[in-house]
């Protein structure tokens, strides 16, 4: 099992093997479509990983005035016991090539059971106006 990066120049010819694995995650979400998400990779804004039939994931280098960071902005797929170790240290070692403190989600609750090297520092609220 290998996490690839998927260019820029590869993100149209690969969007079809990423789609269905993104869609479901959009599903739990309402600042993002499917298009959005797929023009911003496009863009170079976002950056685009898939393991192959398992996992896609969307990742965006945040410059703050202090500190820069690598925000996972997406995350879809299954069978997650086994290719989550493998893609958190690809990301890792991704995060630290480009000098981010930090690699960070923002997701729901389930994540930090998953995720237990995580820790929880803040909540995101969001009020519907």
């Amino acid at each position: 099992m290998k996490l690839e990066f998927i260019p820029v120049w590869d993100v149209e010819e690969r969007w079809a093997s990423v789609a269905a694995l993104l869609e479901k995650a959009l599903q739990k979400q309402t600042a993002m479509s499917l298009e959005s998400v797929k023009q911003d990779c496009l863009k170079g804004k976002f950056w685009l990983w898939h393991v192959p039939g398992q996992v896609a994931f969307v990742t965006e280098i945040q410059q703050f005035a202090l500190e820069r960071i690598c925000m996972i902005v997406l995350c879809g797929g299954e069978h997650i016991d086994e290719w989550l170790e493998h893609c958190d240290r690809t990301l890792t070692r991704h995060a630290r090539h480009f000098g981010c403190a930090a690699l960070m989600i923002v997701g729901r609750k389930g994540w930090a059971r998953v995720c237990p090297e995580y820790e929880i520092q803040d909540y995101v609220m969001r009020k519907p106006l």
